[in-house]
């Protein structure tokens, strides 16, 4: 089952759900870490007010996007190798019988 859960006032999670959603991706795919810098050149930016608030959830997400790629790229080169030897094991079988 998934969940979606937004906490506004802060009853039930008690941090930035951002920053620790950060880390635990980081602990998934450690490439993640050259994205920090491009996070805190915006997050500067964000506090000298060049770009807007918007703007900087855009750069500072847009590690999801490539994280979802990635995803799909693996997904799609694992499952034709899987149905490849379920296939394999299948004609094996009833070649045997």
């Amino acid at each position: 089952m998934k969940i979606n859960l937004y906490d506004f006032d802060k009853t039930i999670y008690d941090g930035d759900s951002s920053v620790d959603f950060f880390l635990f991706n980081l602990k998934k795919q450690p490439l993640l870490f050259f994205h920090i810098f491009k996070m805190f050149y915006v997050l500067i930016k964000y506090k000298l007010k060049k770009i807007d608030k918007t703007q900087m959830k855009v750069v500072v997400f847009s590690y999801l996007k490539k994280m979802m790629k990635v995803k799909l790229q693996q997904k799609l080169t694992i499952e034709p190798v899987i149905m490849m030897l379920v296939l394999m094991i299948w004609v094996k079988l009833f070649v045997l019988i």
